[in-house]
């Protein structure tokens, strides 16, 4: 934990302030948790905003500031969701932080430097539950055992890139009643006598997270209440093909043979623990459930549970994160963009161009000539000339502007996923905003995700700030260059109810021919579907979205060849939409779209094929 303090005094007023970096290693392209503490030895309330400054490797900024504060004498502490840095392979991240006072005056707190000397390597962070936390390092074997470089095999000469996990340990008590704080982290892992201690808040909000495709580990050796067993069989029973354990009259979970359960939860992944590893974290049987937890790709967790190490594939920049989501991201975000642009664009008419092109030499030539002639001032042509040129190029700017309008479009594509039982467990809203001028793109946000989709050659963050109490309510700001377009992407957690009006059980997934798939579901209210299964896509009908792009959001990128997908990250990059391999037999997606106005609606349905 980094801890970094700096003292100001005013008016014999001092306040201290510490930023505490829960993670050592955040996650790259993901919010982070920080902790901030405040000290203040004035005998007056100290009231304003606090506005942190955060520079990535030097590039553009971004600004956040928080919610109103009120700091009376003594210690205060909070904590804080910072925005997600605008690049996968930030080294450096500087804060500058100043408490802004109502009336425009500021107290300056000083610049620091979070994670100093950070690592070349991929941060994985996992979030430890333990109760306890000064207790000693008695549980340490656990999380140990999880560490994702524990199964690397050896890098080839040419990979410069590992992997390395940063442990982040949370108290019962801290942990958070918000389902996007849990992107912070790409796995948690819930220690014995954890999760019987957690609140029903924070429940709720873990197990959405899970749904929407986190990965959760949970001892549950200790005794459970109701509630919280209730909670594990809900999160169980997501999965048909998951056995529901039993529990005995002290809410003691009967040990399976097997040790642990493996479930696929919603889109995510939940391991149950009915039996400690007894201290061989290389058992064949903790090897898999580390393997199922991390989201390995089939073949990767099959040689993981047989010999201890993923194998290296010949694929150029198999582990290199930061090509991988620019790959992805040109792909998907470009594809968004080619669907969501206006198809036809008023042009100035070719007549009215060439009376403007005539009208010019006239002006220019024999106007020009005759007029300063007959007037004995043809010493000003150098005047009059840069003159009629500024007027023309005006005359054709308005021009310009009144064909091609002047109001900004808007237009937005709307990927809906669906559970097995029909509930929907996130929402990603891509937003594309193509100004008519150059302006300050201005979004109230509550309890999503709001940050936009990054350029491939774009370095640091375009100017964003970040107003309120994010991610639950604040006001997100962001420049706009004219006829630019830009995706926002804005995306949210949560169980709702399906407003597809699909029958989606008239869709049997593994048995037909898209033919007769497509006959089963010609009534359904929707302009298209799409069915993906076995690394294959059939479109039934054409929709408003490419076969090529459903792929690329569906499917995981062939060159990814450790992970089948990542955990939700909920902004920038779409690569963490990801659903099932192409080598998956036996799952598969099926897509409906509907266009309304200038909106794309999709819905995803994962199926399970027997």
């Amino acid at each position: 934990m980094l801890t970094l303090i700096f003292a100001h005094a005013a008016h014999a007023a001092p306040l201290k302030i510490e930023l505490h970096a829960l993670a050592a290693q955040p996650r790259p392209e993901a919010p982070e948790w920080i902790d901030v503490r405040f000290d203040s030895a004035s005998s007056r309330l100290l009231e304003g905003v606090l506005e942190l400054t955060v520079v990535d490797d030097g590039a553009r900024p971004f600004v956040y500031r928080t919610p109103e504060l009120a700091l009376t004498t003594g210690p205060r502490t909070m904590r804080l969701l910072l925005p997600p840095p605008h690049s996968a392979r930030v080294m450096d991240r500087d804060v500058q932080a100043r408490l802004v006072r109502k009336g425009g005056d500021a107290i300056e707190l000083g610049k620091f430097t979070l994670h100093p000397g950070r690592r070349a390597e991929r941060s994985l962070v996992l979030a430890v539950g333990r109760t306890g936390l000064r207790s000693g390092e008695g549980g340490a074997g656990l999380w140990q055992s999880l560490r994702v470089e524990r199964f690397a095999p050896e890098k080839p000469a040419a990979t410069m890139e590992g992997f390395a996990t940063a442990p982040v340990f949370i108290e019962p008590d801290d942990f958070f009643a918000e389902p996007l704080a849990y992107c912070a982290f790409d796995a948690v892992l819930l220690e014995p006598g954890a999760f019987a201690a957690m609140k029903q808040r924070p429940r709720d909000a873990l197990g959405q997270w899970l749904a929407a495709g986190g990965s959760v580990c949970v001892f549950a050796s200790d005794p459970l209440d109701a509630a919280h067993i209730e909670t594990l069989r809900a999160w169980l029973r997501a999965d048909p093909a998951a056995p529901v354990p039993e529990f005995d009259a002290d809410g003691r979970v009967q040990p399976l043979a097997e040790g642990a359960i493996l479930a696929r939860a919603g889109l995510g992944r939940l391991v149950v623990v009915t039996r400690a590893p007894e201290g061989d974290a290389d058992a064949r049987g903790w090897r898999r459930a580390a393997a199922f937890l991390w989201q390995f790709r089939s073949a990767q967790a099959d040689a993981i549970e047989r010999d201890g190490k993923w194998q290296n594939a010949e694929v150029p920049k198999t582990n290199d994160w930061q090509h991988t989501s620019r790959y992805v991201r040109s792909h998907i975000s470009e594809g968004i963009t080619e669907a969501l642009l206006p198809k036809s664009v008023r042009v100035i008419p070719l007549p009215l161009i060439l009376a403007i092109l005539v009208g010019f030499i006239a002006t220019v030539g024999p106007v020009d000539y005759f007029v300063l002639g007959k007037l004995r001032a043809r010493r000003f042509t150098w005047v009059v000339f840069p003159l009629i040129s500024v007027a023309f190029t005006l005359v054709t700017m308005k021009l310009a502007t009144h064909f091609l309008g002047t109001n900004t479009h808007h237009a937005a594509l709307i990927l809906t996923d669906l559970g097995a039982d029909g509930r929907a467990l996130r929402e990603t809203r891509c937003e594309l905003i193509l100004p008519s001028r150059s302006q300050e793109l201005v979004r109230d946000t509550q309890r999503a995700f709001a940050a936009p989709v990054p350029h491939d050659n774009e370095r640091g963050n375009p100017g964003m700030e970040f107003d309120g109490q994010y991610p639950a309510r604040y006001a997100f700001r962001a420049p706009l260059t004219q006829w630019k377009p830009r995706i926002v992407r804005v995306s949210s957690f949560g169980e709702g109810a399906d407003d597809s009006g699909i029958n989606w059980d008239a869709f049997q997934a593994g048995s037909g021919t898209p033919a007769e798939w497509a006959a089963a579901m010609s009534g359904e209210r929707s302009d298209s579907f799409a069915f993906l299964i076995r690394g294959e896509h059939k479109v039934s009908i054409a929709g408003p979205l490419q076969g090529e792009l459903l792929s690329h959001l569906t499917f995981t990128p062939a060159y990814n060849t450790v992970f089948a997908r990542t955990e939700p990250a909920g902004i920038g990059p779409l690569d963490d939409l990801a659903l099932l391999e192409r080598e998956d037999a036996h799952h598969a997606v099926v897509i409906a779209m509907r266009r309304e106005g200038s909106t794309i609606h999709a819905w995803r349905r994962l199926y399970f094929i027997p």
